[in-house]
């Protein structure tokens, strides 16, 4: 029911690029800081940083990913999400740098700065539907997960949610090949989250392997995934 057992909402950290805060369908959906002013993150200037995690005139990816989670079901718009009664955290690690690949992966210190930042504004679970640049299944490389990331993965796990642990959903990858060979995705300690299309077969560009613990409809099929998009 989107709340927690104390009846605060559950808070949902989002770490992608940027988010439209003032989408018509996302208005109410933000974890405030006080007043309107919403409570977020930007590090993606590394290692510089700052509380406003808005999206620049590209960044796209966060909005449509927070319209998933947590877009209004209490209004006359768009779509309702998962958990509409669940609020973001949003926190902005990478902007628009190109049309992606290398140009769209982000520092080791950076990602465990937000997963950190994170856990300690009291996210209740931690979303990550980005990774290192995908490959190919006849042109893979391994890319290992950094030493910094693996310690804040350590943090949300033994201190997130008074002791309980702060689960961490990780996108498995979009390069149709072993999600093994990403060791972001392929930690153990993460949720990894692949795609199928709407009739539960493989999407041709998710990564697969034992390392994924769960698949969902992403897009392909007679219908995709409907969401929010950047007005305009």
């Amino acid at each position: 029911r989107g709340r927690t057992p104390s009846d605060r909402p559950i808070r949902v950290a989002i770490i992608d690029d940027g988010f439209e805060f003032d989408h018509p369908d996302l208005i109410g959906s933000f974890a405030l800081a006080g007043g309107d002013v919403p409570l977020g993150l930007d590090v993606a200037d590394w290692p510089d940083s700052d509380s406003d995690a808005a999206a620049s005139d590209y960044d796209e990816h966060g909005t449509c990913l927070a319209g998933v989670v947590a877009a209004r079901a209490d209004n006359d718009e768009g779509i309702a999400g998962i958990c509409p009664e669940c609020e973001i955290l949003p926190i902005r690690l990478f902007g628009y740098q190109g049309s992606g690949g290398e140009d769209l992966f982000v520092s080791g210190s950076a990602a465990a700065f937000a997963i950190t930042w994170a856990v300690d504004q009291g996210a209740d679970v931690i979303i990550n539907s980005w990774g290192p640049p995908d490959g190919s299944p006849d042109n893979a490389q391994y890319w290992a997960l950094p030493q910094v990331v693996d310690e804040a993965i350590a943090y949300a796990m033994t201190q997130g949610r008074g002791g309980k642990g702060t689960p961490i959903i990780w996108a498995a990858g979009n390069g149709g090949e072993l999600v093994a060979y990403d060791g972001w995705a392929a930690d153990p300690r993460v949720l990894t989250v692949g795609s199928v299309t709407d009739g539960a077969v493989k999407a041709d560009y998710s990564d697969w392997g034992v390392g994924l613990d769960v698949v969902a409809p992403s897009s392909g099929g007679l219908r995709g995934v409907l969401t929010t998009d950047r007005s305009g």
